[in-house]
């Protein structure tokens, strides 16, 4: 129900900012980030210059959901920008003007110089994200545990209460490891993983 407000909500505030912006004389260009905010796709259909749609999921639950949200995504965005390839063939949406754009790495993100020999040899295998189960980490899991001799290290983006709720959920399993995200992902990269 929270959801369904806050779609209104937007549906109705976003054109009152959108003709704001027109009678300055400016032309709008609505980012919509997910399927998610319809309401903010579908105001921006009707009063924006442009409308794109930047979508990272392709499961949403329930179905009828995400078969609803494609819907107005494939009606109502000028333009579909995927995260992958693989999002893109999986929903395939039928707009004349889609690109793949990757997720990209801040600049001041310093990739640290690999042990080539250490990151072959030691089968290490990384996952960094979201401790949702969408997001692919009960998968990792379930990987690490199919695949005893390869060490699983998952650096999660969480809560301390998500965190703990997830380490809770998940059994000691010897070649795996989670670690809340640290402040510097390439110094803990280069000490924990790559050295």
């Amino acid at each position: 129900m929270r959801y369904i407000i806050s779609q209104i909500r937007t549906f109705l505030l976003l054109p009152f900012l959108l003709i704001k912006a027109r009678w300055k004389g400016n032309d709008t260009i609505v980012v919509v980030n997910t399927l998610l905010p319809f309401g903010a796709i579908l105001a921006a259909s009707l009063f924006a210059h442009k409308t794109i749609s930047y979508i990272h999921e392709t499961y949403i639950k329930p179905r009828a959901l995400m078969l609803f949200l494609t819907m107005i995504a494939n009606r109502c965005a000028d333009e579909i920008i995927y995260v992958s390839h693989y999002v893109r063939s999986t929903l395939a949406l039928k707009r004349p003007m889609d690109h793949v754009v990757y997720n990209g790495l801040r600049r001041d993100f310093n990739v640290p110089e690999l042990n080539l020999e250490i990151k072959f040899k030691e089968r290490r295998i990384l996952f960094v994200g979201s401790p949702k189960q969408y997001k692919g980490i009960y998968t990792f899991v379930s990987l690490a545990k199919r695949l005893p001799m390869m060490k699983f290290v998952a650096l999660l983006n969480a809560s301390e209460r998500d965190f703990s709720d997830f380490c809770a959920h998940v059994e000691n399993i010897s070649n795996f490891s989670s670690y809340r995200t640290p402040e510097d992902i390439g110094a803990f990269l280069l000490v924990h993983l790559w050295s």
